[in-house]
């Protein structure tokens, strides 16, 4: 139960961070901040995944749906499963582990990104725009979304080390909590 929760509550939070009008670079450091979060506390394969349909959900529930938003989160959470497979155990720090997943996971996601919305989806904007527009992109999102993930995913383990550490999440009034971050993330998506 604890570990539905938490997977809930880590892609409900993703996702009212995605509606915020701040720019996508963010959203994706963000995005690593949560998924590391998430899986010192849910430890199994596959957790990123499930947290990134939540955050689709919530998009779809939200006015500010595009397809291409999801396409954005759910490249995010493949490319966060494949650094963490990578880098989990061959970092000698937490925090330089965090670093690398961070920073990855952000370049990662622009050539699962683009190879999917321009060769799968073959979005008009995507295909019409060409190298010039990946280029772009990647200049002007990715790059700032792996300097911010170097700073925001260390964040996210020693955030979930505090609350692991704490013993919070245990108390039966965590759970309460939890059930009411959850009711009011849900209620922002439908009113926005």
């Amino acid at each position: 139960v604890l570990s539905v929760l938490i997977l809930l509550l880590a892609g409900s939070l993703w996702g009212v961070a995605e509606i915020l009008p701040v720019s996508t670079a963010l959203h994706c450091a963000f995005g690593a901040l949560i998924l590391l979060a998430a899986r010192v506390a849910v430890p199994y394969v596959g957790t990123s995944l499930l947290i990134g349909l939540v955050v689709c959900m919530f998009k779809t529930a939200s006015a500010t749906f595009m397809v291409c938003q999801w396409t954005g989160v759910l490249s995010l959470t493949v490319s966060f499963e494949i650094m963490h497979a990578l880098f989990r155990s061959r970092m000698s720090t937490e925090t330089g582990r965090a670093v690398v997943i961070g920073a990855g996971t952000c370049l990662l996601a622009l050539p699962v990104f683009t190879g999917w919305i321009t060769l799968v989806a073959a979005h008009p904007y995507w295909i019409e725009g060409g190298w010039v527009r990946i280029g772009t992109y990647a200049l002007t999102t990715t790059a700032p979304a792996m300097l911010a993930g170097m700073l925001l995913a260390p964040l996210g383990i020693r955030l979930e080390n505090a609350l692991v550490a704490s013993d919070i999440a245990v108390r039966p009034p965590a759970y309460w909590f939890g059930g009411m971050v959850l009711v009011a993330t849900w209620s922002i998506a439908l009113l926005t």
